[in-house]
């Protein structure tokens, strides 16, 4: 039968006990008015019982990781300055006065290196964010009209056993799905609806198109998919998350974390901070 998800999800004993023992309580679960876009070509797998528990994370989002990180280091290169300045003055003689020259060349050298790095940065996030506002309100006009865009990633989604490339739009109120292959549809879920997040790694087959998901068995594997169990009695699986951003941030951020990361991060904080409020 096509019409039913074949993929296997697979909960550990060991997978279990780490999730519980660094857990976020999901929210109670609610019946909830379905608000899709377009409900036609989407089939996810189903699950029963209470989701699990969502591990906590303990790091910011990457917006505002990248700016902190750029503040950090603004503070470190004027505290230095200060230091050099105090130094300086204690020191006499030729060659002290030489060792100090140097390195307050050296200091506005990096500075200026520092300076230029972030600043080109800056306008790789400013550019990338609105090609993204662009692609959001050419998909999904009505919602684009209505919530504030966090962030937009492309990859794919796990519909009817197969992997769909599909693009995903994260706001602070909703997570918006649009597919890009054969199957046509729109998906939308307001953060409430969503019961936990969690990582999962995603293991080939027989069947090329037909992989194998399963929990992150214990915290030194890499993860390789994003489950977010909703209150549908539905898993939203994400995989094959693109780093066509990352590839020119990777070489320019103080941080160079997987993209899956990124993705993980913003998705966690908008449903926190939804469900907190």
């Amino acid at each position: 039968n096509d019409s039913k998800a074949t993929v296997s999800v697979l909960y550990w004993p060991e997978a279990m006990q780490f999730l519980a023992s660094n857990a976020v309580a999901a929210p109670a679960q609610k019946q909830f008015t379905s608000e899709m876009e377009v409900r036609s070509g989407y089939n996810p797998v189903s699950y029963s019982g209470p989701p699990p528990t969502c591990p906590r994370l303990g790091y910011m989002r990457p917006d505002q990781q990248f700016h902190f990180d750029v503040e950090a280091k603004r503070a470190s290169q004027r505290q230095a300055e200060q230091d050099a300045v105090l130094d300086s003055s204690e020191r006499n003689g030729l060659v002290a006065k030489a060792s100090v020259l140097l390195s307050r060349t050296k200091r506005k050298v990096d500075r200026s290196v520092f300076s230029v790095k972030s600043s080109l940065e800056q306008n790789v996030r400013n550019r990338d964010k609105l090609n993204d506002q662009s692609s959001f309100a050419c998909n999904v006009p009505e919602t684009a009209a209505r919530e504030s865009l966090i962030a937009a990633y492309t990859c794919k989604i796990m519909s009817k056993g197969i992997p769909e490339p599909c693009s995903i739009y994260i706001t602070e109120s909703s997570l918006c799905i649009v597919s890009a292959g054969k199957e046509q549809f729109k998906e939308k879920y307001t953060w409430d609806s969503i019961l936990s997040l969690q990582k999962a790694v995603v293991l080939e087959t027989t069947d090329p198109l037909r992989p194998f998901i399963t929990p992150v068995p214990d915290p030194m594997v890499t993860p390789s998919c994003i489950q977010l169990f909703t209150s549908y009695e539905t898993i939203i699986q994400l995989l094959d998350f693109s780093n066509k951003k990352m590839v020119i941030a990777g070489k320019l951020s103080v941080g160079n974390e997987l993209v899956i990361e990124r993705v993980y991060s913003y998705l966690y904080h908008s449903w926190r901070r939804e469900c907190s409020s």
